[in-house]
């Protein structure tokens, strides 16, 4: 286990929020050459429950809409109403993507360090975080996904096929 996280884990089944697991890779195959992975996943079952259940909370935006022949900052702003603790994160967008992020403020709104600034088009997985992070009940998160659409002549707008379409989310293992 990494640092801090021995004890941490998924329930799944019977008496739990999680009824099935599934597991998914994509690729973002742009050159329609068979690709070829080498790399591996590793998974571990218990029978006994974990010490403490992690869960996945989704920072999105549902407004994406990117101008023609733009560079744009798509900010999302919310406010945390139930405190808890950032183990880690996953950030998501398509090709216009340049960097994600989310900034955080105190209740008296004094800025604390990002969490998760990262190229969009680095892969796509969970990452740990140095030490995980507490996030408090009257804090204010932004979400922001940078976006490059100067090669661009007509509006991205949310959706889910990557070719078209972009989408701007952090998830947080907490």
């Amino acid at each position: 286990a990494a640092t801090g996280t021995a004890g941490l884990a998924y329930g799944v089944g019977p008496g739990s929020d999680i009824g099935h697991f599934s597991l998914q890779l994509h690729y973002q195959n742009m050159e329609g050459k068979p690709v070829f992975d080498k790399s591996g996943v590793r998974l571990s079952f218990e029978s006994r429950p974990p010490k403490t259940r992690l869960r996945f909370d989704v920072l999105m935006s549902t407004r994406v809409n990117i101008p023609p022949a733009v560079f744009i900052d798509e900010c999302v702003a919310c406010r945390v109403t139930r405190g808890g603790t950032v183990f880690g994160f996953r950030n998501h967008a398509h090709r216009l993507a340049r960097d994600i992020w989310t900034d955080e403020f105190d209740a008296h709104g004094a800025a604390k360090p990002s969490i998760g600034r990262l190229s969009a088009q680095e892969p796509q997985i969970i990452r740990l975080l140095p030490k995980p992070r507490s996030l408090a009940e009257g804090e204010s998160l932004e979400l922001h996904c940078l976006y490059n659409a100067s090669g661009v002549d007509r509006p991205t707008r949310i959706g889910l096929d990557e070719r078209s379409k972009e989408m701007c989310n952090q998830y947080y293992l907490s």
